[in-house]
């Protein structure tokens, strides 16, 4: 049986899940550092493309 790790991020304002990667667990223990730098920056970015235009 494979083990794998699901990415994804929980936008509770929008009842949204949002998936960005599936891979199995022998691949990698976790994310690197820069990683999840380049995650938060994905995030960040949709989060403000999606905010009200003033």
């Amino acid at each position: 049986m494979k083990l794998v790790r699901i990415i994804y991020y929980l936008l509770t304002a929008d009842c949204q899940v949002w998936f960005f990667t599936i891979y199995d667990k022998d691949e990698a223990a976790d994310l690197s550092r820069d990683d999840k730098h380049a995650l938060k920056q994905a995030i960040q970015a949709e989060l403000a493309q999606r905010r009200p235009k003033r």
